[in-house]
């Protein structure tokens, strides 16, 4: 154990405060066509046209800690974003880390993603450990054998179900799934030949994972079911353990909350993503707008 900690300190000594991880640059790509995502929808709300998804967006601020730790950040990573403006397709982003404090344990990065003109379009915080990761956690209270869960009726303005246990989904990720995501949001990296793309996780898994019933939801990659607009507000994501291609995952959730907020209605609610074994490989707890009820 003090071969390991002591060789991970030594290959990460460049990461003190105020060191930059290289950028990346991408395209941005509005991989759906559902809700907020269509041009129509989204003028009807102010905007010039559909948004990029939010996970798409967390997707590109992520490659940079990917880029840089590899298999690690899959593994042992954790972010919290926001999205602060939005995104539409074909604009030019950049995606930043810096570092803005180190421990004996953990690296912690100021973490951003801008738009053609230099906007911040998501900003956040990451964490890196370089020792010891968390353990899974276990024991989560919505994690539920199907029999224990209900489905919840869709969410309204008035009203969200808060406290009850999602029906758990289960998610195969096969290779030519992930294969095609990654080709489709053009975040292409090798190491996605043998990971699942978190993407998939927080758009698909996600979005599939919500109860049975909720008529508002719209996955974030545009696969069925569809509904009204919603947004992707903020999701603070951590991985536990590697999410390989050809494997299945189960999706558990509930949702914590319910407010509204200059006349829009959000919900938060937590996930959690099990592997075959049981094992918890990411959780994710998640704020998103269901319904808009005022424009830009």
């Amino acid at each position: 154990m003090t071969t390991i900690a002591t060789t991970a300190v030594r290959r990460y000594s460049e990461l003190v405060a105020g060191f930059e991880l290289p950028t990346v640059q991408l395209m941005a790509v509005n991989t759906s066509d559902a809700g907020i995502h269509v041009d129509a929808t989204a003028a009807k709300h102010g905007f010039r046209s559909g948004l990029v998804p939010g996970v798409t967006v967390y997707t590109y601020v992520n490659r940079v800690l990917v880029s840089y730790f590899g298999a690690a950040w899959l593994s042992t990573g954790r972010t919290n974003i926001r999205f602060a403006r939005p995104l539409y397709h074909g604009d030019a982003v950049v995606c930043r880390a810096v570092v803005t404090r180190r421990t004996d344990k953990t690296v912690e990065f100021e973490i951003w993603g801008e738009n053609g003109e230099g906007e911040q379009c998501a900003r956040g915080t990451a964490s890196f450990p370089l020792l010891d990761s968390a353990a899974p956690p276990v024991g989560l209270p919505f994690v539920v054998d199907a029999a224990a869960a209900v489905a919840i009726p869709a969410a309204t303005p008035e009203q969200v179900t808060t406290g009850v246990p999602f029906q758990p989904r289960v998610v195969v990720v096969d290779r030519q799934m992930n294969a095609d995501y990654v080709e489709r949001i053009g975040d292409a990296h090798l190491l996605y030949q043998r990971f699942a793309h978190p993407g998939i996780f927080l758009g698909r898994a996600l979005g599939r994972g919500i109860a049975v019933g909720q008529g508002d939801l719209v996955d974030e990659d545009g696969v069925a079911p569809r509904g009204p607009a919603g947004i992707h507000v903020a999701s603070e994501i951590t991985a536990y353990l590697p999410a390989l291609v050809d494997h299945a995952y189960t999706v558990y959730g509930i949702y914590l909350e319910h407010l509204i907020k200059n006349a829009n209605s959000y919900y938060i609610f937590d996930i959690a993503i099990t592997d075959e074994e049981g094992r918890c490989v990411y959780t994710a707890h998640m704020t998103r707008i269901y319904h808009i009820g005022r424009t830009v």
